[in-house]
């Protein structure tokens, strides 16, 4: 009851004098979390001069300003989300934690042009979504280059393959084609008539 008592006096005076000059958050050691929101609300920068500040107040200060997080020095991972979700490019600028440039990757695998060394998992997933993003990657390991060759649209290539195989993929490409196999049954008919008529 009586340290119940003494925290309550104690945040009621942080929160006091914070109000007064949002700059006294400088000189706290363990501010409590209503007199980091005054401080940050007044003035955002003061959120890297906090020491240790809560989740929910990196997060309210982040939200509106991304690029504060360079501020912080070890921001936790709600904070990071937030920051690379309003601007990626937050990840050339920070350290991120797997989980975080992963998901920036989800949202965007262009992402991975702001991550400074991804590791071969990120690699993987950004190529998976979209092999051209294997153009901003850097080192890229074969396996990365594999599944991106195979996942895109628009490069195929003939390195160590059987070419004379092309003509069967075109071949069967366009048997595929419901207009070219309309064509061709309509075709095999015309011919069927005539070879009957002779």
């Amino acid at each position: 009851m009586e340290f119940k008592l003494i925290s309550f006096i104690r945040d009621g005076l942080q929160n006091f004098f914070v109000r007064r000059n949002p700059n006294l958050i400088e000189r706290m050691n363990h501010p409590c979390e209503t007199a980091q929101f005054i401080a940050v609300r007044r003035n955002p920068l003061l959120i890297g001069s906090i020491n240790n500040p809560t989740e929910k107040v990196q997060s309210e200060v982040i939200k509106n300003n991304p690029g504060l997080i360079t501020l912080l020095d070890e921001p936790c991972e709600a904070a990071q989300y937030i920051a690379i979700s309003n601007d990626p490019f937050v990840l050339s600028l920070i350290d991120t934690t797997e989980d975080v440039r992963l998901a920036a990757i989800k949202s965007n695998p262009e992402n991975i042009k702001f991550i400074t060394e991804p590791s071969e998992r990120i690699q993987l997933a950004a190529v998976r979504q979209d092999p051209k993003v294997l153009l901003y990657i850097d080192n890229a390991s074969e396996k990365v280059q594999l599944v991106a060759e195979r996942r895109s649209l628009h490069m195929y290539s003939f390195k160590d393959q059987d070419v004379s195989k092309v003509g069967e993929m075109n071949q069967s490409a366009f048997l595929m084609n419901p207009v070219q196999s309309s064509k061709m049954s309509n075709e095999k008919s015309i011919n069927k008539d005539i070879s009957l008529s002779l």
